[in-house]
């Protein structure tokens, strides 16, 4: 039996076939399958994630997976708990140095709907910093597409905020683990191209307002205080190991006390310094 994920798929991949006026024939030449194929997709029963993906392509989109998968404790509440420590983390951080800052501002692209972690505006020089934190990576590709998106679609959340805005700048922040590591090692020369501006230079880009020449990359140990919290990956460098060893070492992290404080206990996955 058709799951209802699947069914609302057909539907949405039938619909965009008809909006084109193209026959289930044509869009399996298109995307390189026969017309049953495409029938079955558009019926309900599923197929593979490449068939999927090809699908999609034919029609100028994309395929978007996602998953809801517990975490440490309490699943989804955990999830979004650390998260928003981060985000709050680096919120602080920018508006201790005199921007304006909004969190989880939606954005709209046809049927497509999303929301930028947060953006910070530097009324004195016009800026429009468009953070994307990372819990955990996965795609360095989707990550590109991500906050190619956001740019393109940042000056709408300017004009909700009457900010007057002379350039846009962005930085992906990515929480400091050795999973996150071990991800921006792997996909250095890509990653290196899109988002060029790292450690120091990205921290005076954000702060200091020295000009914006690329996108900016950094790590974040949001349990550090100030810019202390902010760190270059061990792709850039860095030598001591990641704070956490995943996220799920993270959020069970949250509850000890700040790092540097007296008394502070240790916990399976956290390293000390």
């Amino acid at each position: 039996m058709a799951s209802d994920a699947l069914v609302r798929f057909g539907a949405v991949i039938r619909g965009a076939r008809r909006a084109r006026d193209w026959t289930q024939d044509e869009l399996g030449r298109k995307a390189r399958m026969s017309q049953s194929v495409v029938a079955a997709v558009e019926s309900g029963a599923g197929a593979r994630i490449d068939t999927l993906v090809r699908i999609c392509e034919a029609l100028d989109g994309e395929l978007v997976l996602e998953a809801t998968l517990p975490f440490a404790g309490d699943g989804a509440r955990q999830a979004d708990r650390g998260h928003a420590r981060c985000v709050g983390s680096v919120r602080r951080l920018l508006e201790a140095a005199g921007l304006v800052c909004a969190t989880e501002q939606e954005v709209l692209d046809g049927p497509w709907r999303g929301w930028i972690d947060l953006v910070g505006y530097d009324p004195a020089l016009r800026r429009l910093i468009i953070v994307e934190v990372k819990t955990e990576l996965h795609d360095a590709g989707a990550l590109e597409r991500q906050v190619e998106r956001y740019v393109r679609l940042s000056l709408g959340v300017a004009r909700r905020h009457s900010w007057s805005v002379g350039e846009i700048a962005v930085v992906a922040v990515a929480l400091a683990t050795t999973a996150n590591d071990a991800f921006l090692v792997a996909n250095r020369q890509v990653l290196g191209a899109s988002f060029p501006i790292r450690g120091r230079s990205a921290i005076s880009c954000m702060f200091d307002g020295d000009p914006v020449r690329g996108r900016m990359l950094l790590m974040l140990d949001p349990r550090r205080r100030g810019r202390r919290s902010l760190l270059r990956s061990a792709a850039d460098g860095r030598r001591t190991a990641a704070p956490y060893r995943d996220y799920r070492a993270f959020v069970a992290a949250l509850d000890l006390p700040p790092v540097g404080a007296a008394g502070r206990a240790g916990r399976s996955g956290v390293r000390s310094e």
